[in-house]
Formats: C-alpha cells, sequence, structure tokens
C-alpha cells in the first residue's frame, strides 16, 4: 500500500493557455497551488503560457508591434469566434502557428513527467485547450486531465453544452465546477492515491458507465479568510507588459442583473462572502514583501470578486464600526506612513455606484494609493437601468445621485472609468439620448468610457416562458454576426424596440462623443507628473 507522504511527492501542473489578455496574473491558479500546497502538496507548477504566447509573438516580431494581437481584438469583438469550434478552427487556426504552439507547450507541460495536469478554462480559449489535451494524452495516455474555471461551471447548468460533449471523448478525465479550493485538493488526492473515488466528490462531472455523471453542488467555503493566499512563485512578472495583480475582496455577489452571466455561479445572497481587512492586508504585505510590489513603479492592484460594493463599502461587521475598506485603507497608510505618495503601489478595481462612497471615503483610498474605479453605470436611462434589474434603490436611478459618486472620486483624485452598455434589449432612441445627455452633462467627473460593441444577447437571457425574453420577443437575424471578424456584434438581432443597424448607429454615435471628448484612455497619475500615458485603452 502506498504510504501516504510518497503519494504527495507526485507532479502536479496547472495552467492557463492561450487566448486570454495579456496583463492579468494567473489568479485561480495561484489559488489552487496555495491549497493543494497545504494540503500537503509540494510539487506543483504553474504555468502561464498565455503570456508565454504574447511574447513569443512580440519577441518574434520586434518593436513591439504585434499583428497578432491587433487581430486578436478584433476578433474578441465577436466571440463566436471563440466559443464556436468551426470558428476556431477557420479563423483562429490560421493565425501563427498554432500546431507548433500545440507541440511546444505539450512537451513543456510534460517535461518533469506529471501526473496530473490542470487547466482553467473560459470561452476563449476551450477549444485550444482541447486540443492540446488531446495531444498530450497521445504522448502520455497515463496522465490526468482536469478542466475547471469559468466554462466548466457553465457547463454544469446546461445539458446540451461543448464541454460536457468534451467529456465524452475520454480525454478530460474530471470537470471541476463551482468554487474549486476544496475540490480539487479532494481530486487531487484519490487521483494520487490511486483510488479514484469520484463518485464521493462533490462539485465535479466526469464520464462513467457511457454516460457524463455530475455530482452534487459544492457548498461554498463560508469563512474565506481561511483560505491560504495566493501562490505566484512561479509566475515571472516581468513578463507581463503592465502586470494586473489580481486581489479578491469577497466572493459571491448579492445583485440580480439580468445581463450578467455571474448569477449563473453565485446564486444567491447568502453565496457573498468578505474578507477582512487584516486579512487583505496580509495579502498586500506578502505581495510587498514578496517583490511583486516594487517601490517606485506603477504597478495595479485589482480588486476582484464582487469588487468594491456595497457590502464592502457599508458600515458594517467591524469592531471599529468602520468599513471593511475603510479599515484596509487605514491599514495601508499607517503602515507605509502618511505621506501622499508614500504608498509603493497604485490599485484600482470595479466598483457599484454606491452612497458610501463619500467624499472622506474617497480621500482615504486615494491616500492608500487608489488610482481608478471603473463604475458599471450601463445607461443614463432609469427605465433601463431598472430592465436590467441593477438592484438600486428607487433614489439611487436619479443620475444626479451617479453623478455625486462620481464627483467624489474626481475630487479626491481618483479616476472614474465608466462601463456602458448600448443597445439594450427595449432600448429606444430616447433611453440612449438619455445617456448621452448625462456623458454630456457630467463630462467633467468622468475619465473614461468603455463600450465595445452592442449588446451581445446570449442564449442565457432568453427565457422561453418570459414575454418580454422570450425566444418569440427577438428575431434572430445571424448567430454568426454576419460582418464577420469586424461585425460589432456576435449576434444579429432585433425587437419591437430597436433593430440592430439602430443599435450600431447609436454605437458610432457614442464612439465619436468619446473620442471627441477624449474619453478613451486611461492615463495614471503618478507624483512626479499630472499624468503619464498608459498604453492601456479602454476602448479598441
Amino acid at each position: 500500500m502506498m504510504n501516504k507522504q510518497k503519494y504527495k511527492n507526485k507532479q502536479i501542473n496547472i495552467c492557463w493557455t492561450p487566448f486570454g489578455y495579456s496583463y492579468s496574473v494567473p489568479l485561480s491558479l495561484g489559488y489552487i497551488k496555495s491549497s493543494l500546497n497545504t494540503n500537503g502538496y509540494d510539487n506543483v507548477k504553474v504555468y502561464d503560457l498565455n503570456q508565454d504566447f504574447w511574447n513569443r509573438n512580440k519577441d518574434e516580431l520586434g518593436g513591439g508591434f504585434n499583428p497578432f494581437e491587433e487581430r486578436y481584438k478584433t476578433l474578441l469583438q465577436n466571440v463566436t469566434n471563440w466559443n464556436n469550434p468551426e470558428n476556431y478552427y477557420e479563423k483562429i487556426h490560421i493565425i501563427g502557428q498554432i500546431k507548433e504552439l500545440i507541440h511546444d507547450y505539450a512537451h513543456i507541460l510534460l517535461t518533469d513527467n506529471p501526473d496530473i495536469i490542470g487547466f482553467c478554462i473560459f470561452n476563449t480559449n476551450v477549444w485550444f485547450t482541447l486540443e492540446l489535451s488531446t495531444y498530450i494524452k497521445t504522448i502520455n495516455s497515463d496522465v490526468k486531465i482536469i478542466f475547471g474555471g469559468p466554462e466548466a461551471t457553465v457547463s454544469y447548468y446546461t445539458n446540451e453544452h461543448k464541454v460536457r460533449d468534451i467529456v465524452k471523448c475520454g480525454v478530460v478525465d474530471a470537470v471541476v465546477f463551482g468554487e474549486g479550493d476544496v475540490t480539487v485538493s479532494e481530486l487531487v488526492d484519490t487521483i494520487c492515491s490511486e483510488k479514484y473515488d469520484y463518485d464521493d466528490i462533490d462539485g465535479i462531472y466526469y464520464f462513467k458507465d457511457g454516460e457524463v455523471k455530475a455530482n452534487k453542488w459544492r457548498q461554498f467555503i463560508p469563512d474565506i479568510d481561511k483560505i491560504p493566499i495566493p501562490d505566484y512563485s512561479d509566475i515571472d512578472f516581468q513578463l507581463y507588459q503592465q502586470p494586473e495583480i489580481p486581489i479578491v475582496l469577497s466572493r459571491g455577489c448579492n445583485y440580480s442583473c439580468i445581463y450578467c452571466g455571474v448569477k449563473m455561479y453565485w446564486k444567491k445572497a447568502s453565496d457573498f462572502r468578505k474578507r477582512s481587512s487584516q486579512n487583505i492586508f496580509e495579502e498586500i504585505l506578502y505581495l510587498d514583501e514578496s517583490g511583486y510590489l516594487p517601490r517606485g513603479q506603477f504597478n495595479f492592484l485589482s480588486w476582484k470578486g464582487a469588487y468594491i460594493n456595497t457590502d464592502v463599502v457599508k458600515k458594517a461587521e467591524t469592531e471599529s464600526g468602520k468599513s471593511i475598506l475603510e479599515e484596509l485603507c487605514e491599514k495601508i497608510v499607517d503602515h507605509y506612513g502618511d505621506g501622499k505618495w508614500d504608498v509603493p503601489f497604485q490599485w484600482g478595481g470595479w466598483a457599484r455606484i454606491d452612497k458610501n462612497l463619500t467624499n472622506e471615503v474617497c480621500r482615504k483610498m486615494f491616500k492608500a494609493g487608489c488610482h481608478h474605479l471603473t463604475f458599471g453605470f450601463e445607461s443614463g436611462s432609469p427605465r433601463i437601468n431598472k430592465e436590467m434589474k441593477k438592484g438600486y434603490k428607487f433614489r439611487e436611478y436619479d443620475n444626479d445621485y451617479a453623478a455625486e459618486v462620481f464627483k467624489n472620486c474626481m475630487n479626491n483624485g481618483i479616476q472614474t472609468v465608466l462601463f456602458l452598455i448600448i443597445g439594450y434589449p427595449t432600448e429606444t432612441k430616447e433611453d440612449f439620448e438619455e445617456t448621452m445627455k448625462f456623458l454630456k452633462k457630467y463630462r467633467k467627473w468622468i475619465d473614461a468610457v468603455y463600450c465595445m460593441s452592442t449588446f451581445i444577447l446570449s442564449k442565457e437571457m432568453m427565457i422561453d416562458d418570459d414575454p418580454k425574453w422570450g425566444k418569440s420577443a427577438f428575431h434572430i437575424r445571424s448567430a454568426r454576426g454576419g460582418g464577420g471578424d469586424l461585425a460589432p456584434h456576435a449576434i444579429e438581432w432585433e425587437s419591437a424596440a430597436n433593430t440592430y443597424e439602430e443599435r450600431l448607429e447609436r454605437l458610432e454615435i457614442f464612439k465619436k462623443f468619446a473620442e471627441e471628448e477624449g474619453l478613451t484612455t486611461i492615463s495614471p497619475r503618478l507624483p512626479d507628473q499630472a499624468t503619464t500615458p498608459n498604453e492601456g485603452t479602454t476602448m479598441d
């Protein structure tokens, strides 16, 4: 009988694969590595092959100009290029040397003879990952392949989902859905000990007896302070053009915006859990002490999870009576000094328009290094925001209320970036005009706006028995975005309220305004000068 210590010495490789953004470090894999380390697995290696991919192309081309990247940006606008296997092979495969990459990455992942290889899959990398996994199995059929990540979780809710079909082909041994910290550890235990007790593990599905077996949903971890800090020791931060280091403030979401896919993952408000300010601060210290936040350099700390929302900002479950965010900012300032520029890093994140982002709170955030906040403003039309089920209280639909929050940020040196949705179902010409009126009226409180395409209608939103959202409410003209790679919409659809062409016209009006007003570029404010241009833009 194999002793416990021996099987926990087995090699486990986990990775991100192309194609994804080139700036974000692999948060999910950092968490998984830490969880496995805590469970006694010391031979865990993280590979960011997506970052390797972008660096390979950049090195080959010289001068920093990467036509593949430019091409990628246009392809990203039409998500069917990534979700649809035919489009993947017809459009993605012809760019770059995909087959060569598959071969290279397979041999990289097999170099240290791993027993398990785990992949984090998104809608943009699932077919590349399947192709890579298939080739790995032809080299070493004994290695176990695990899939996890957002696309794996989405597949749990749809019996016809592509990932379920992938499981049937015999390449993937198990798929992890939901919160994976505990699930992956249990799955690795049963594989490495050669027990293969898949039936007893919550949060996975697998192929058995000629069918895909789905185990029950794993309960979320109640106290997320107990989750180990992500381990980035395998990551070379020097390879990232402008590394975004994510930090989770919370897990879950209290809201139910109808257009958001998160509602498929975080089902109810009780799924929302917050970290304490001390626990978050300890992670910041770890990042700094590990050299990931070098002094004198500009770095983002990007708050992840439910971001800076009502429950993190409000006066709540703290002994001080202050919000978690306030406490955190005070801890940062107290540790690094109280000078305006003493904090060795700057950070930003997504935020909800919330009354608790007062002038005082924003001042503390800026002093603690806050550089920008990105708000899901979506629309200047109160009616559309209600249609979206944004979850605001009635008075929060007042645009002046939102403008006051943006003003508090700007007055204290925090840039405001607004995400907007143009062409939302039921949006009329008058609704769109309300959005444009807001942008013009409150231009001085807005740094940048972002809207890459008109609204993408997803199958998840088309509820058959809903007269407003059911399939009968929409006419689907094309499921492949008839405009090709440059099509600004993944699905050509129209409703009684607006046509495809009308939405495109509104998008062009919005883009022209943003360009004329200089609202398309985020420029970090650094201590030595008023603004320093950033290579990143908020509109491609």
